[in-house]
């Protein structure tokens, strides 16, 4: 049986507007996450995932409460302002003149010349966006600019692992949350 990471209820803040004190806390829900088949289903619409693609299978799941699964990866938070497994949600909010914190995520033992998706799972206020950078050798290394919706969002990369079986992958935004990443191999 595959351990499950309970979704749990979440609790936002809200903020008075004159004096930016705290009103109330109010519990907050995540949207349901997509299944791999609907993950793969919305990029080859997209024409990002070839037609003719396999449904895809989970590689790994990683998240505040699993940061590390042996031989397939683990999580490294740089400079969070919290980390709670019970949530499970680890967030970036610097203090002034501090720099912005990232999220590293190292995944091991990909199979060579494979595409794979990175379904990473965040929240923020919505202003900015966020940067995504996944690196392999030997393989193109795109990064991505996603603009930051307020609440919940899903964000969907493809990256190849070209000819190594090692990536890196970082996420950072100025004010926002981590949920859970699920990378996917297409094939």
């Amino acid at each position: 049986m595959k351990d499950q990471i309970p979704r749990t209820p979440l609790h936002a803040a809200v903020l008075d507007a004159n004096s930016g004190k705290i009103e109330r806390i109010q519990p907050v829900t995540r949207p349901e996450k997509l299944s791999v088949k609907q993950v793969v289903e919305k990029l080859k619409d997209l024409k990002v995932v070839p037609k003719d693609s396999h449904t895809g299978t989970e590689f790994i799941t990683l998240s505040a409460q699993r940061t590390w699964v042996e031989n397939k990866g683990w999580l490294e938070a740089v400079n969070p302002r919290t980390l709670y497994a019970s949530e499970p949600n680890m967030s970036w909010v610097p203090e002034q003149g501090q720099p912005v914190g990232h999220l590293g995520a190292w995944l091991e033992n990909l199979t060579p010349h494979t595409l794979y998706i990175a379904q990473i799972e965040v929240g923020s206020s919505g202003n900015g966006q966020f940067d995504v950078r996944p690196v392999s050798l030997g393989a193109s290394n795109n990064f991505y600019l996603i603009n930051a919706d307020p609440g919940f969002q899903s964000l969907m990369i493809p990256f190849d692992s070209g000819d190594g079986n090692l990536a890196y992958l970082t996420v950072s935004h100025p004010n926002w949350s981590f949920y859970e990443m699920t990378v996917i191999e297409v094939g």
